[in-house]
């Protein structure tokens, strides 16, 4: 070990961390660091002379990581904070082991740590989708950087203590020397020596502790006097804390508020242990460590974590706080949590900007604050999500009531403001103790509630009631039924036949997606529905039958049969879902197929709402292609002749809902009618679905129709009965002329 006074000679060096614990302090930042930033990870990495040795970090438990190659490596390199939106489109990144894994890293920001001079680490956040790194997050990630620096200082004094002290054992020749060190090194680290005399109860104390209390030097103190500079609310504890010590032998450690002689306030830690002579303690010997600055920053950080940097309001962290104080209530207390989505706020940003989102932001939490008043506590929780907690809201009609004023306030001007442009949004309730006394299970009953609400239209008030819950648990149990059949590959395509009604011949098959079950029977949508309203669920089963698909046209042509088209139907989720287009033609080119052998059949509800630019490019996309596009279940919802007119479709599907009543006389015949005509005239082909009678067909026969779809042509086919319809229309001659 270098003496201390070849230490002096030297000047300061490179503080060496990498033996120390990382501490609670520096745990808790981490664990802010994840929270401000919205990440799942984030780390503090030591830099070594050849590597980086994570330090302390949430949840990542990775190996210690390469100084050369790895991201924090090239945030080292090049000295400044390093922000990638996306790993796999970064050219450094792309063929990163930590990005190409399935659950890779996909955004990463860090910054080196400076400490003296000397780079001692990197701090970062990363996640596993991709995002943008704004200002806002920039701005936080520097905030959280000075933090860490200080506390990494406070860790490199209390190193340089911990050496020096070790230095004078070796070598007591210097002694009064190495003391003038040790003096200087613990005023610097704001940490001072004493001992307590559990004989008499006097303390002695160092000078840096004299100057923590504003005493001169050498004022004796008592036990029971130094108890009078804590605040009385933290007298008990510390006395508790301290007869533990004294009777168990137990190290003694705290951390308190705590008044000077002169009235500062500050933050302290102690920590000290007893010392015994013939079994019995006659002494505790400790130190007492100034830690206002870290604790102060630690404060300004957990209120920069728990805050909403746009609005002001609290966030979700903030709100599961308030949610978790509920727990203390005494008995007989009640609460209710609102949970709001703002109706079309993306379409808003979309079309008018961020800046304009923004500002409506903060006109939706200056009317949330208005109307929750004192009581209330008001959060932002997602980019147009708020959440309003009220304490002792009173009845179900006064909850009810304060909705209904929220979703009013929503929609008027306030008193001074330029403009305000009227929204409108869901609101789903969930009250405390009734409906649960969890906050998990407020949040998610409150959640559940808006959910339920909002697949009934828009701003709509619901409260949870179990009839709610029973409908999420079917979903639940829908989605886990799809999920291992997908597992299993249990999930296949049942081709149902499509036939034109000039000729009868087969014009192809719309594939309907069908599970296998394990005792042999097949399962439709209607045992799964819920599901296929799942985004997740409904993209994973699209990629599925489009696999399937592909594959059994390509087999079926590999063996000489007729060329024949399939339908699949594509959701929006599978439409939001990234790289859609390059997916299907990827899958069309991978088995030989052209463009023409797929029919992508969607709703009218993917030409609505915030994602129809994106929605209609991938359309776009796939119809210049060669793909043919329907147009489904024409005639339901929102139906616009408009989307004949502006969006790329080569068919359109009548709703079965018109056609079981083609053959009365009446409104249905005439829009069938009216249908045909008009997509004849814009060079669509049409076609019915759900024809279950010979008169239905002859009708629409007559009327024009191009295809009919039903039980009436067939029920859905497996694929190798749909092959073996496919075989027999090669030996069916094609219909004479005329």
């Amino acid at each position: 070990m270098v003496s201390p006074n070849a230490a002096e000679r030297e000047g300061p060096r490179k503080p060496r961390l990498r033996d120390e614990a990382a501490g609670p302090e520096l745990d808790a930042l981490i664990r802010l660091l994840a929270e401000a930033m919205d990440c799942p990870l984030a780390m503090l990495s030591l830099a070594e002379p050849d590597r980086l040795v994570p330090w302390a970090s949430i949840g990542f438990r990775g190996p210690e990581m390469p100084g050369q190659g790895a991201f924090c490596g090239m945030a080292l390199r090049g000295g400044g904070l390093l922000a990638v939106e996306e790993a796999r489109a970064h050219p450094d990144f792309r063929d990163h082991p930590m990005v190409v894994a399935p659950d890779g890293i996909r955004f990463y920001m860090g910054i080196p740590l400076v400490v003296d001079g000397w780079t001692l680490g990197v701090l970062c956040a990363l996640d596993r989708r991709p995002r943008p790194a704004g200002l806002r997050e920039r701005e936080t990630m520097e905030r959280f950087a000075l933090v860490a620096q200080s506390l990494l200082h406070a860790q490199a004094q209390q190193a340089r203590l911990r050496e020096v002290l070790a230095a004078l054992r070796e070598n007591g020749v210097q002694l009064r020397r190495q003391n003038r060190l040790f003096q200087q090194a613990a005023a610097m680290a704001r940490l001072g020596a004493w001992e307590l005399d559990l004989r008499n109860g006097e303390i002695y104390c160092s000078e840096v502790v004299h100057r923590l209390h504003d005493l001169p030097s050498g004022t004796p103190l008592s036990l029971a006097g130094a108890l009078q500079f804590y605040p009385e609310h933290e007298r008990s504890r510390i006395g508790a804390v301290m007869e533990r010590t004294v009777k168990g032998g137990a190290p003694l450690d705290f951390e308190a508020d705590f008044v000077s002689a002169r009235g500062r306030r500050r933050r302290v830690r102690t920590r000290g242990e007893v010392e015994t002579e013939q079994g019995k303690p006659v002494r505790v010997l400790g130190i007492m460590h100034d830690v206002t600055e870290s604790w102060q920053m630690m404060e300004r950080l957990r209120q920069l974590a728990h805050t909403d940097s746009l609005t002001g309001l609290g966030n979700r962290a903030a709100l599961f706080e308030r949610l978790e104080a509920l727990r203390a209530a005494p008995p007989g207390h009640e609460a209710a949590l609102l949970v709001l989505d703002l109706d079309g706020f993306q379409d808003l940003n979309d079309r008018h900007g961020h800046q304009e989102g923004d500002r409506v932001l903060n006109g939706v939490a200056q009317r949330l604050r208005r109307i929750a008043g004192e009581a209330g506590f008001v959060a932002r929780t997602g980019s147009d999500e708020f959440a309003l907690l009220m304490r002792d809201p009173g009845s179900v009609a006064a909850i009810r009531e304060t909705a209904q004023r929220l979703v009013a306030a929503l929609q008027a001007r306030l008193p001074g403001e330029e403009a305000w442009r009227p929204l409108s949004a869901s609101i789903g309730v969930a009250r405390w103790p009734s409906d649960s006394a969890t906050p998990l299970g407020l949040l998610r009953q409150a959640d559940m509630a808006l959910s339920g609400g909002r697949r009934q239209g828009k701003a709509r008030i619901t409260l949870f009631s179990p009839a709610i819950a029973s409908r999420f648990q079917e979903r639940r149990v829908a989605i886990d039924h799809v999920q291992r059949a997908l597992s299993e590959d249990r999930l296949r395509p049942f081709y149902q036949p499509k036939m034109r009604l000039a000729d009868g011949r087969l014009a192809g098959f719309e594939a309907l997606v069908r599970v296998l079950e394990p005792d042999g029977t097949v399962s439709g949508p209607a045992q799964f529905w819920p599901a296929l309203q799942e985004p997740g669920t409904a993209e994973l089963i699209g990629v599925r039958m489009l696999g399937a698909i592909t594959r059994d046209l390509a087999l079926w042509r590999q063996e000489g049969l007729p060329a024949t088209r399939i339908g699949l139907n594509v959701a929006e989720a599978d439409m939001l879902s990234e790289g859609l287009a390059e997916r299907v033609l990827e899958r069309l080119h991978s088995h030989g197929l052209p463009p023409d052998a797929l029919e992508i059949e969607v709703t009218e509800t993917v030409f609505l709402g915030a994602h129809r630019p994106a929605m209609t490019h991938v359309l776009q996309r796939l119809y210049k292609a060669g793909l043919r596009i329907a147009l489904d279940d024409f005639g339901t919802g929102y139906a616009s002749l408009v989307h004949l007119r502006n969006f790329p479709i080569h068919a359109l599907k009548i709703d079965k809902s018109f056609i079981d009543e083609v053959e009365q006389a009446g409104g249905s015949r005439l829009i069938v009618e009216m249908l045909i005509q008009l997509a004849h005239g814009l060079g669509l082909e049409v076609v019915a679905e759900g024809v279950e009678t010979g008169g239905q067909h002859r009708l629409l026969r007559a009327l024009g129709c191009d295809v009919g779809q039903g039980h009436h042509y067939g029920m859905a086919l497996g694929a190798e009965a749909a092959r073996a319809m496919l075989a027999g229309q090669r030996d069916v001659p094609p219909p004479a002329p005329g």
